[in-house]
């Protein structure tokens, strides 16, 4: 092809019907890819399409041919020549019947005012003209028909000038807004009144019909996943045609559904859930559901009847040993403080654990919580809990973290308590809600309050998370994606003398498939390393007093990490959906960065952020993206403090032994007696012998951010 300036080579041949039979079977023979054969008549219809393409672009005398040669066997050849002659420059724009409206002569102004004197572009003076026609209707002309246009042309100077005409008519307000429902077919009367239809529209009598007004209370009405059909329809009131009535046309689906549901996860082994659902409580919009989710199903007591199934890290972790489950009742009071307002109230049990760090028992909790729309790209959202529970955590975490390290300090903590979270948060969302968008912005941010009384320690926090996500198209098939993410927690007050009241549940863990995916799930950060036994490095016979120190040698039982208070997140990904013949299989390539504080000070030392590259699969299916990411760790294991735990028949005594390098521990008669200082963090497990050692591979649902 040659000849081709503007429009661009890729606009031509997006014009284009025929295309080229792909290159692996041109040269090679072989059945791989796209056949395309030569179609005579489409060949010539793609002459005319590019005829009128230049056309479009100011190109009035651009002339188009073809030639088709054989090219051996039954392959042709097909080469296009383009000359496009003088482009035709557009002299002025004159806009005639908008003078009584300022608002539109002002749009004119702004959508129009740069067209003088520029190249013919018939794409983008369409696409201004639409946009005043659409003002329009939205400030009450809804009648206003297509503006007619003129346009005249100079073929010798390559000058043209364009005539558009409006005739938007009378404004029109809201008369009447009548209701036709249909109930379903299993009912004589509607399950919800018109009473409570009228209050979820926002149709005033003397509003105005404008197109996203209605487009606004159809959507309304068909987020109350009640109806199968909102339509909203429009006629004529009186004789002069100032007045508009408004039809809303309902028909009512089932009301009431059972959804089951069930699979398998990495963190969540087999799982289940189920869900009931009713739309029209005591005939109103208000909805009602009750949920039940269970989880480590296979792992978890008493459902533990098939822990091979499990992934190694859920078989590995003691706080998977028990079912994870949840139930609880919602009620979406949907009409309470207006149509965009939509309070929930939620009543739960529940059961849940963070793999390797924690489980949270809650026998009941109480959540209250309001989401609102600020159209048309931001929703807040604002949350009042309360939980009373028993948190578990390692007994190493326990410790170092919370100061329980005696046996009565860890009866005390697994005794429970009670924590309350005030949270605020907003999303700011370019890109339509896509679950894997190929271009936009989307901005969250989340702050809890909370007032937490754990391990006999009472104190107030507050928790701040926010975090940007952009996506970029380099190619039709490329994607760039970028994310960041900052956390920080403050202690706002606590009990003197007391360690940290914030809850395991509240604080920030990496590492995993949805952060930095070169290491394990919450094992990015510091860790405590429980060992299975240590080396007794010297024992006194007559104060019976033995010092135990691990050694590097020596097998770690568990790892658990500690958590932090302040956390980074960084992450850079490169997706490319695979040619045609794949299908619906893309790849990606990525690097993710990452760092975890214990105190909040530390929030801008990033001196040991851990960057760790990768490359992924993702496959779209029925069920959603599945997604295979295999990341790649060069570092080598944290440093940490080394503890193994002693059993005690002496009340209060010490039960776990630090047994680091350096530790001043010691056991004596069989009881621990803790040093002056705390357990250092200096063992260090062997690194990784070998570069494949040092894979670490992650299996999802949906793209990691």
């Amino acid at each position: 092809m040659s000849g081709a300036v503007e429009p661009s080579e890729g606009e031509v041949r997006t014009a284009m019907a025929t295309e080229a039979t792909s290159w692996w079977r041109r040269h090679t023979g072989l059945p791989i890819g796209q056949r395309h054969c030569l179609d005579s008549l489409e060949l010539a219809r793609d002459k005319e399409r590019l005829h009128a393409l230049h056309l479009q672009h100011g190109l009035f005398l651009a002339k188009t041919e073809y030639r088709v040669t054989a090219a051996g066997g039954s392959k042709v050849d097909i080469a296009w020549s383009i000359v496009e002659g003088p482009r035709t420059l557009l002299d002025s724009v004159r806009v005639r019947g908008l003078d009584s409206i300022p608002e539109a002569r002002a749009a004119v102004g702004e959508l129009l005012h740069d067209f003088g004197g520029e190249p013919f572009n018939e794409p983008e003076l369409l696409a201004a003209i639409d946009s005043v026609h659409r003002l329009l209707k939205e400030i009450g002309y809804v009648r206003a028909p297509q503006p007619s246009l003129r346009l005249v042309r100079d073929t010798v100077h390559a000058r043209a000038w364009l005539d558009v005409g409006f005739a938007p008519g009378r404004r029109v307000v809201i008369g009447a807004v009548e209701l036709a429902i249909r109930p379903n077919a299993a009912a004589t009367e509607p399950r919800i009144g018109e009473d409570a239809v009228r209050r979820r529209l926002s149709l005033a009598l003397g509003g105005t019909p404008s197109p996203s007004v209605l487009l606004r209370n159809q959507r309304s009405l068909f987020e109350l996943d009640s109806y199968s059909l909102v339509r909203l329809d429009t006629s004529a009131m009186g004789t002069t045609g100032d007045s508009m009535r408004v039809t809303v046309n309902l028909v009512e689906s089932n009301t009431r559904s059972l959804r089951l549901g069930g699979g398998w996860a990495t963190l969540d082994c087999f799982r289940m859930q189920a869900r009931w659902v009713d739309r029209s409580l005591f005939g109103t919009a208000r909805r009602v559901e009750i949920e039940t989710r269970l989880s480590k199903i296979g792992r978890g007591a008493p459902l533990d009847f098939a822990p091979g199934a499990c992934a190694p890290v859920v078989r590995d972790d003691p706080f998977s040993d028990r079912l994870n489950y949840f139930v609880g009742a919602t009620t979406y009071i949907t009409d309470l403080f207006g149509r965009k307002v939509t309070p929930q109230v939620t009543l739960y049990s529940e059961s849940r654990s963070e793999v390797l760090a924690y489980r949270r028992d809650t026998p009941i909790g109480l959540r209250m919580q309001v989401s609102a729309p600020f159209p048309p790209f931001i929703t807040g959202s604002a949350a009042l809990s309360y939980e009373y529970g028993r948190t578990d955590a390692d007994e190493a975490v326990a410790c170092l973290v919370f100061g329980a390290c005696t046996a009565a300090e860890v009866l005390q903590r697994q005794t429970g308590g009670s924590l309350a979270v005030l949270a605020l948060g907003s999303t700011y969302d370019l890109t339509g809600g896509r679950i894997d968008p190929l271009i936009g912005v989307r901005l969250r941010l989340e702050n809890r309050l909370g007032l937490a009384h754990l391990a006999g320690a009472t104190g107030t926090f507050n928790r701040t998370l926010g975090d940007a996500t952009i996506f970029r198209p380099l190619s039709p098939s490329v994607t760039l994606a970028a994310h960041v993410q900052l956390g920080v927690i403050g202690r706002l007050s606590s009990d003197a003398g007391t360690a940290s009241a914030i809850p395991l549940s509240e604080r920030f863990f990496l590492g995993g498939q949805n952060s930095v995916r070169g290491y394990g799930q919450n094992q990015l950060g510091d860790v405590l390393y429980v060992m299975t036994g240590a080396d007794t490095v010297s024992y006194d016979a007559v104060t019976k007093t033995a010092e135990v120190v691990a050694k590097s040698t020596q097998g770690v039982r568990r790892l658990a990490p500690v958590g932090g208070e302040a956390s980074f997140l960084a992450n850079l990904e490169l997706r490319v959906r695979a040619p045609r013949m794949l299908g619906s299989l893309s790849i990606a390539g990525f690097v993710d960065a990452g760092q975890l504080r214990r105190t909040a000070e530390e929030l801008f030392r990033f001196d040991e952020v851990r960057v760790t590259p990768g490359v992924g699969v993702r496959l779209a299916t029925a069920f959603g993206l599945f997604r295979v990411d295999i990341g790649y760790n060069p570092y080598s294991l944290t440093p940490g403090p080394a503890f193994i735990p002693v059993t005690s028949t002496v009340a209060g005594s010490g039960r776990l032994l630090c047994v680091s390098p350096g530790t001043t521990d010691r056991l004596v008669n069989g009881s621990v007696v803790k040093g002056a200082g705390d357990c250092p963090s200096s063992f260090a497990p062997p690194a990784a012998s070998s570069p494949l050692s040092r894979l670490v591979f992650h299996f999802g649902i949906g793209q990691a951010f």
